[in-house]
Protein backbone atom coordinates (compact mmCIF):
# COMPACT_ATOMS: atom_id res chain seq x y z
CA UNK A 1 0.00 0.00 0.00
CA UNK A 2 2.65 2.55 0.95
CA UNK A 3 4.47 2.35 -2.40
CA UNK A 4 1.34 3.87 -3.89
CA UNK A 5 1.06 6.32 -1.01
CA UNK A 6 4.53 7.72 -1.51
CA UNK A 7 4.72 7.66 -5.31
CA UNK A 8 2.70 10.83 -5.74
CA UNK A 9 2.27 11.93 -9.33
CA UNK A 10 0.77 15.24 -10.27
CA UNK A 11 -2.73 13.79 -10.69
CA UNK A 12 -2.75 12.48 -7.11
CA UNK A 13 -1.68 15.86 -5.74
CA UNK A 14 -4.43 17.53 -7.77
CA UNK A 15 -7.02 15.08 -6.45
CA UNK A 16 -5.72 15.49 -2.89
CA UNK A 17 -6.43 19.22 -3.11
CA UNK A 18 -9.92 18.32 -4.32
CA UNK A 19 -10.57 15.98 -1.37
CA UNK A 20 -9.34 18.49 1.17
CA UNK A 21 -11.90 20.94 -0.19
CA UNK A 22 -14.73 18.45 -0.62
CA UNK A 23 -14.65 17.38 3.04
CA UNK A 24 -16.01 20.85 3.83
CA UNK A 25 -19.01 20.48 1.51
CA UNK A 26 -22.51 20.69 2.93
CA UNK A 27 -24.70 17.59 2.73
CA UNK A 28 -26.69 19.16 -0.12
CA UNK A 29 -23.54 20.03 -2.06
CA UNK A 30 -22.22 16.50 -1.64
CA UNK A 31 -25.52 14.99 -2.77
CA UNK A 32 -25.57 17.14 -5.92
CA UNK A 33 -22.02 16.06 -6.75
CA UNK A 34 -22.86 12.40 -6.09
CA UNK A 35 -25.89 12.61 -8.38
CA UNK A 36 -23.85 14.23 -11.13
CA UNK A 37 -21.14 11.55 -11.00
CA UNK A 38 -23.61 8.67 -10.81
CA UNK A 39 -25.62 10.00 -13.75
CA UNK A 40 -22.46 10.37 -15.84
CA UNK A 41 -21.34 6.86 -14.88
CA UNK A 42 -24.64 5.14 -15.65
CA UNK A 43 -25.02 6.90 -19.00
CA UNK A 44 -21.47 5.92 -19.93
CA UNK A 45 -22.05 2.29 -18.90
CA UNK A 46 -25.23 2.12 -20.97
CA UNK A 47 -23.30 3.16 -24.08
CA UNK A 48 -19.88 1.58 -23.62
CA UNK A 49 -20.14 -1.46 -21.31
CA UNK A 50 -21.84 -4.48 -22.95
CA UNK A 51 -22.95 -6.06 -19.66
CA UNK A 52 -24.74 -2.93 -18.50
CA UNK A 53 -26.19 -2.09 -21.91
CA UNK A 54 -27.89 -5.51 -21.86
CA UNK A 55 -28.84 -5.34 -18.17
CA UNK A 56 -30.46 -1.92 -18.52
CA UNK A 57 -32.55 -3.17 -21.45
CA UNK A 58 -33.66 -6.19 -19.42
CA UNK A 59 -34.72 -4.16 -16.36
CA UNK A 60 -36.21 -1.31 -18.40
CA UNK A 61 -33.83 1.37 -17.19
CA UNK A 62 -33.50 4.34 -19.54
CA UNK A 63 -30.07 5.82 -18.80
CA UNK A 64 -31.06 9.15 -20.37
CA UNK A 65 -33.64 9.69 -17.60
CA UNK A 66 -31.60 8.19 -14.73
CA UNK A 67 -31.77 10.57 -11.76
CA UNK A 68 -28.87 9.44 -9.59
CA UNK A 69 -29.18 8.29 -5.97
CA UNK A 70 -32.97 7.93 -6.04
CA UNK A 71 -32.72 5.46 -8.93
CA UNK A 72 -29.75 3.42 -7.68
CA UNK A 73 -32.08 0.81 -6.14
CA UNK A 74 -33.19 -0.15 -9.66
CA UNK A 75 -29.73 -1.48 -10.59
CA UNK A 76 -29.01 -4.97 -9.17
CA UNK A 77 -25.74 -5.19 -7.19
CA UNK A 78 -22.88 -6.77 -9.13
CA UNK A 79 -21.79 -10.06 -7.54
CA UNK A 80 -18.38 -11.73 -7.67
CA UNK A 81 -19.53 -14.69 -9.75
CA UNK A 82 -20.72 -12.33 -12.50
CA UNK A 83 -17.34 -10.56 -12.50
CA UNK A 84 -15.58 -13.93 -12.81
CA UNK A 85 -17.74 -15.36 -15.59
CA UNK A 86 -18.51 -12.22 -17.62
CA UNK A 87 -15.28 -10.28 -17.24
CA UNK A 88 -15.00 -9.37 -20.94
CA UNK A 89 -18.55 -7.98 -21.03
CA UNK A 90 -17.77 -5.75 -18.06
CA UNK A 91 -14.84 -4.08 -19.82
CA UNK A 92 -15.64 -0.77 -21.49
CA UNK A 93 -15.09 -0.58 -25.24
CA UNK A 94 -12.98 2.53 -24.47
CA UNK A 95 -11.02 0.96 -21.58
CA UNK A 96 -7.59 1.61 -23.10
CA UNK A 97 -8.39 5.32 -23.21
CA UNK A 98 -8.64 5.38 -19.41
CA UNK A 99 -5.64 3.13 -18.70
CA UNK A 100 -6.01 -0.48 -17.57
CA UNK A 101 -4.40 -2.05 -14.52
CA UNK A 102 -5.47 -5.60 -13.62
CA UNK A 103 -5.75 -6.18 -9.88
CA UNK A 104 -7.16 -8.88 -7.63
CA UNK A 105 -8.45 -9.39 -4.12
CA UNK A 106 -6.50 -11.50 -1.64
CA UNK A 107 -9.11 -14.24 -1.63
CA UNK A 108 -9.41 -14.08 2.16
CA UNK A 109 -13.18 -14.68 1.91
CA UNK A 110 -13.00 -17.18 -0.95
CA UNK A 111 -11.55 -17.29 -4.46
CA UNK A 112 -9.49 -14.21 -5.48
CA UNK A 113 -11.38 -11.82 -7.74
CA UNK A 114 -9.63 -10.30 -10.80
CA UNK A 115 -10.79 -6.95 -12.18
CA UNK A 116 -9.63 -3.88 -14.12
CA UNK A 117 -8.95 -0.44 -12.63
CA UNK A 118 -8.54 2.85 -14.48
CA UNK A 119 -5.71 5.31 -13.86
CA UNK A 120 -8.20 7.85 -12.52
CA UNK A 121 -9.74 5.58 -9.90
CA UNK A 122 -6.30 4.62 -8.60
CA UNK A 123 -5.23 8.27 -8.35
CA UNK A 124 -8.45 9.08 -6.52
CA UNK A 125 -7.99 6.18 -4.11
CA UNK A 126 -4.48 7.30 -3.18
CA UNK A 127 -5.63 10.90 -2.76
CA UNK A 128 -8.64 9.97 -0.61
CA UNK A 129 -6.44 7.64 1.43
CA UNK A 130 -3.86 10.38 1.98
CA UNK A 131 -6.57 12.72 3.23
CA UNK A 132 -7.78 10.04 5.63
CA UNK A 133 -4.28 9.32 6.90
CA UNK A 134 -3.83 13.09 7.26
CA UNK A 135 -6.57 13.04 9.91
CA UNK A 136 -4.12 10.98 11.97
CA UNK A 137 -1.36 13.52 11.30
CA UNK A 138 0.37 11.68 8.47
CA UNK A 139 2.15 13.61 5.74
CA UNK A 140 3.78 12.03 2.67
CA UNK A 141 7.42 11.23 3.27
CA UNK A 142 7.18 10.79 7.05
CA UNK A 143 9.22 7.80 8.23
CA UNK A 144 6.78 4.91 8.47
CA UNK A 145 6.70 1.24 9.47
CA UNK A 146 4.34 -0.86 7.36
CA UNK A 147 3.29 -4.29 8.63
CA UNK A 148 1.51 -6.49 6.08
CA UNK A 149 1.98 -9.48 3.75
CA UNK A 150 5.00 -8.67 1.59
CA UNK A 151 6.09 -12.27 0.95
CA UNK A 152 9.81 -11.52 1.25
CA UNK A 153 11.82 -14.65 0.41
CA UNK A 154 15.05 -13.94 2.25
CA UNK A 155 14.35 -11.25 4.87
CA UNK A 156 11.90 -10.33 7.61
CA UNK A 157 11.86 -6.62 6.88
CA UNK A 158 13.28 -4.19 4.36
CA UNK A 159 14.08 -0.49 4.67
CA UNK A 160 13.20 1.42 1.52
CA UNK A 161 15.06 4.69 1.83
CA UNK A 162 13.55 6.17 -1.32
CA UNK A 163 10.05 6.09 0.18
CA UNK A 164 11.19 6.32 3.82
CA UNK A 165 9.27 3.16 4.69
CA UNK A 166 10.34 0.13 6.72
CA UNK A 167 8.36 -2.85 5.41
CA UNK A 168 7.87 -5.82 7.74
CA UNK A 169 6.55 -9.06 6.25
CA UNK A 170 3.71 -10.21 8.53
CA UNK A 171 4.02 -13.75 7.11
CA UNK A 172 7.39 -14.01 8.87
CA UNK A 173 6.20 -12.76 12.25
CA UNK A 174 7.90 -14.68 15.08
CA UNK A 175 9.30 -13.45 18.37
CA UNK A 176 12.88 -13.40 17.08
CA UNK A 177 11.95 -11.53 13.87
CA UNK A 178 9.84 -9.02 15.81
CA UNK A 179 12.71 -8.32 18.23
CA UNK A 180 15.14 -7.79 15.33
CA UNK A 181 12.72 -5.21 13.97
CA UNK A 182 12.32 -3.56 17.38
CA UNK A 183 16.10 -3.33 17.76
CA UNK A 184 16.24 -1.61 14.37
CA UNK A 185 13.44 0.80 15.35
CA UNK A 186 15.22 1.72 18.59
CA UNK A 187 18.05 3.14 16.51
CA UNK A 188 15.87 4.55 13.73
CA UNK A 189 12.43 5.43 15.14
CA UNK A 190 9.44 5.80 12.86
CA UNK A 191 6.74 8.48 13.10
CA UNK A 192 3.88 6.29 11.90
CA UNK A 193 3.01 2.61 11.99
CA UNK A 194 0.45 1.26 9.53
CA UNK A 195 -0.80 -2.24 8.84
CA UNK A 196 -2.56 -5.31 10.23
CA UNK A 197 -3.69 -4.70 13.84
CA UNK A 198 -2.98 -8.19 15.18
CA UNK A 199 0.60 -8.21 13.89
CA UNK A 200 1.27 -4.66 15.12
CA UNK A 201 -0.04 -5.71 18.54
CA UNK A 202 2.14 -8.84 18.63
CA UNK A 203 5.31 -6.89 17.74
CA UNK A 204 4.60 -4.56 20.66
CA UNK A 205 3.75 -7.53 22.91
CA UNK A 206 7.03 -9.30 22.14
CA UNK A 207 8.93 -6.09 22.87
CA UNK A 208 7.06 -5.57 26.16
CA UNK A 209 7.72 -9.16 27.30
CA UNK A 210 11.43 -8.61 26.68
CA UNK A 211 11.45 -5.29 28.54
CA UNK A 212 12.10 -3.20 25.42
CA UNK A 213 10.26 0.06 24.87
CA UNK A 214 9.48 0.97 21.26
CA UNK A 215 9.81 4.74 20.61
CA UNK A 216 6.24 6.06 20.42
CA UNK A 217 5.09 6.96 16.89
CA UNK A 218 2.73 9.85 16.27
CA UNK A 219 -0.06 7.35 15.51
CA UNK A 220 -0.86 3.80 14.44
CA UNK A 221 -3.17 3.34 11.44
CA UNK A 222 -4.73 -0.11 11.12
CA UNK A 223 -6.27 -1.77 8.08
CA UNK A 224 -6.78 -5.21 6.55
CA UNK A 225 -8.67 -6.72 9.51
CA UNK A 226 -11.42 -5.85 11.94
CA UNK A 227 -10.09 -3.86 14.88
CA UNK A 228 -11.69 -4.93 18.19
CA UNK A 229 -11.88 -2.47 21.06
CA UNK A 230 -9.65 -4.76 23.14
CA UNK A 231 -7.00 -4.82 20.43
CA UNK A 232 -7.21 -1.04 19.97
CA UNK A 233 -6.64 -0.44 23.68
CA UNK A 234 -3.78 -2.92 23.79
CA UNK A 235 -1.98 -1.33 20.83
CA UNK A 236 -2.43 2.16 22.29
CA UNK A 237 -0.95 0.98 25.60
CA UNK A 238 1.99 -0.85 23.99
CA UNK A 239 2.97 2.05 21.72
CA UNK A 240 1.76 4.94 23.89
CA UNK A 241 -0.10 6.56 20.99
CA UNK A 242 -3.52 6.77 19.30
CA UNK A 243 -4.88 4.16 16.91
CA UNK A 244 -6.84 5.18 13.80
CA UNK A 245 -8.87 2.55 11.96
CA UNK A 246 -9.10 2.46 8.15
CA UNK A 247 -10.89 0.18 5.67
CA UNK A 248 -10.91 0.11 1.87
CA UNK A 249 -11.59 -2.32 -0.96
CA UNK A 250 -9.18 -3.39 -3.68
CA UNK A 251 -12.02 -2.76 -6.13
CA UNK A 252 -11.83 0.97 -5.21
CA UNK A 253 -15.57 1.01 -4.55
CA UNK A 254 -15.66 1.69 -0.79
CA UNK A 255 -13.61 3.41 1.90
CA UNK A 256 -14.20 3.99 5.62
CA UNK A 257 -11.86 5.97 7.85
CA UNK A 258 -11.59 7.25 11.39
CA UNK A 259 -11.10 10.98 11.83
CA UNK A 260 -9.16 12.90 14.50
CA UNK A 261 -12.32 13.09 16.64
CA UNK A 262 -12.62 9.30 16.76
CA UNK A 263 -15.63 8.89 14.46
CA UNK A 264 -15.74 6.46 11.54
CA UNK A 265 -16.79 8.03 8.23
CA UNK A 266 -18.04 6.63 4.94
CA UNK A 267 -15.74 8.36 2.45
CA UNK A 268 -18.65 9.13 0.14
CA UNK A 269 -16.92 11.78 -1.93
CA UNK A 270 -14.70 8.90 -3.17
CA UNK A 271 -17.44 6.36 -3.87
CA UNK A 272 -21.18 5.92 -3.40
CA UNK A 273 -21.95 3.48 -0.56
CA UNK A 274 -25.21 1.86 0.50
CA UNK A 275 -25.90 -0.38 3.49
CA UNK A 276 -28.44 -3.05 2.58
CA UNK A 277 -29.34 -6.01 4.82
CA UNK A 278 -26.11 -5.54 6.75
CA UNK A 279 -23.98 -5.48 3.58
CA UNK A 280 -21.88 -2.58 2.38
CA UNK A 281 -22.41 -2.03 -1.36
CA UNK A 282 -20.01 0.33 -3.10
CA UNK A 283 -20.05 2.06 -6.48
CA UNK A 284 -16.90 3.71 -7.78
CA UNK A 285 -17.41 7.12 -9.35
CA UNK A 286 -14.17 6.98 -11.31
CA UNK A 287 -13.56 3.47 -12.72
CA UNK A 288 -14.54 3.96 -16.35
Amino acid sequence: MEKSILQIPFEVLKRLRHYRKSQKQSRDELRREQNRMLIDLVRYAATHVPYYAKLFREIGLDASTFRGIEDMHRIPPLDKETVRTRKDELLSDQAKRYGITWDSTSGSTGTPLHFALSDAVQANKIAALLRSFGWAGYRPGMRTLSVQSYYFKDRDFHCNRLYNVVRFDSNRLKKHSALKLVEFLEKRPVRFIIGFPFDIMMIGQFASETGISIPSPRAVITYGEMLSEHRRQRIEALYNTRVFDFHSMHECSAMISQCEHGSLHLIDDFSYMEIEDGRLIGTSYYNY
